[in-house]
């Protein structure tokens, strides 16, 4: 993805900001080797990730500890447990290029789909964050 924004602000949104973009339930710090933070989409589905590399403006890895993808499509709900996502940042001309590289995420498992689908729709509100400074991220329902 090709995004108008500088290279700063490209890996501070994703290692400190990551609650304007993916998910207002965060919780955690993400920003530090080592450290580990959860995102959850409601209360069916999280991830936890621990921080594995990362390299100020360049690179970060998070390495995904526990997992639960609580949809009744799915047969194995922890299959995004032990994967690895890689985040690649790059100068162009006048943009910044990110990569980003789900290492596990495959078609020969049960949430390829849905799961492409979603890092689609999150792909999607992080440029909108980065270009116009307003994401789409996941909302915590409010309702009681």
């Amino acid at each position: 993805m090709s995004v108008n924004t500088s290279i700063y602000k490209a890996f501070t949104s994703i290692t400190e900001e990551i609650p304007y973009w993916l998910t207002e339930m965060f919780e955690g710090i993400s920003n530090k080797k080592e450290e580990s933070f959860t995102v959850r989409f409601g209360s069916a589905v999280f991830k936890t990730m621990r921080i594995e590399e990362i390299i100020p403006n360049e690179k970060i890895v998070w390495y995904v500890t526990d997992t639960l993808i609580h949809i009744p499509e799915l047969n194995n709900k922890k299959e995004w447990l032990n994967t690895i996502v890689v985040w690649q940042l790059n100068t162009e001309e006048t943009n910044i290029k990110i990569q980003v590289t789900h290492i596990g995420l495959n078609p020969d498992i049960d949430c390829y789909s849905i799961c492409s689908a979603g890092w689609r729709q999150f792909w999607d509100s992080l440029k909108l964050y980065l270009e116009k400074g307003i994401g789409m991220p996941f909302k915590q329902d409010t309702a009681v």
